[in-house]
């Protein structure tokens, strides 16, 4: 299984115990970004009311931005332990600098020698271990490498998983586009892991990003 970059946040959000289930792309061991998104974005503007309760299935508390581990920014709806939404982003430039402490992983693990796409991650990988900041389309273009390597099929930029396996009480997916990686974690009873709530969520993404990436161009 390869391993994906996310962002860390708010315990309480994430580890549900059980192991992790494919719904529509990998559950993988995932090392964080510490990077902070940039101070200029709202992020608790990426998403509206609306798509805050197609995915909880109920209008949620206001939304408030607090600080992940790590130092991360992340803005929450609802209770992580009981109804809730996360979301952190930042620039996928940021994200990347995650990569060497990936392919590390992958290369020790063996599963993917010789993948083409696995040279373009150590290609990447080693920019990055140079001092050399990527830039943000190619980052997402890396993102979409580390998919196809965990079986994600087609021109995908986003997945969702489903944690436990038996009886899912956590949706987590990632993100990357326009320069831009996102994640979102959602907690509430009920969760199935169906085909319906993954679309949803890959709903919330396309909508967030778009509003990121024109935050950005519009400073």
């Amino acid at each position: 299984m390869a391993a994906l970059l996310t962002l860390p946040l708010l315990a309480g959000c994430g580890d549900q115990g059980g192991d992790d289930r494919t719904v529509d792309g990998p559950g993988a061991s995932e090392p964080p970004v510490s990077r902070a998104a940039s101070p200029q974005t709202d992020l608790c503007s990426l998403l509206t009311p609306e798509e805050v309760r197609a995915l909880a299935g109920k209008p949620l508390p206001l939304a408030r931005e607090k600080a992940g581990d790590g130092g991360t920014r992340v803005c929450v709806w609802g209770r992580p332990t009981k109804v809730g939404l996360q979301l952190g982003a930042v620039p996928a430039s940021e994200w990347a600098e995650g990569l060497p402490e990936a392919v590390a992983a992958l290369e020790e693990s063996g599963a993917h020698a010789g993948d083409p796409d696995l040279a373009w991650l150590r290609r990447g990988a080693s920019a990055v271990s140079a001092g050399r900041a990527l830039k943000g389309d190619r980052a997402c273009r890396l993102f979409e490498r580390l998919l196809a390597l965990n079986g994600v099929a087609g021109a995908r930029d986003w997945y969702v998983s489903a944690a436990p396996a038996a009886a899912p009480q956590l949706l987590s997916g990632q993100a990357c586009r326009d320069g831009w990686f996102a994640t979102l974690q959602l907690v509430r009873p009920g969760l199935t892991g169906s085909t319906a709530e993954t679309a949803r969520m890959g709903a919330a993404f396309e909508a967030l990003l778009g509003r990121a990436a024109l935050s950005r161009t519009a400073r």
